[in-house]
């Protein structure tokens, strides 16, 4: 994936981490080891195209940002999103 910067949440002791990967501050890809609700948010975001901010991921605040920022997109004819 080309990742220049990683981000990694999580208790590696309870064998519980996610790396999130990050190409000039685009989230490109996520390893995640179990944390099932993380893996399956991070694909949605990253199939939507979106970046959350690193502080909120630190916080686990990333759930209500994406859900706002996908509120705020509305599907094109064509079947793309773009901001409103």
């Amino acid at each position: 994936m080309d990742a220049d910067d990683h981000l990694a949440t999580g208790n590696p002791v309870q064998n519980e981490l996610a790396v999130h990967h990050f190409r000039q501050g685009t989230l490109v890809a996520i390893d995640i080891v179990n944390r099932p609700a993380d893996h399956i948010l991070d694909r949605r975001m990253i199939a939507a195209g979106y970046t959350p901010v690193k502080a909120f991921i630190y916080e686990y605040r990333v759930n209500e940002a994406f859900k706002r920022w996908m509120a705020s997109v509305s599907p094109q004819a064509d079947g793309t999103r773009s901001v409103e």
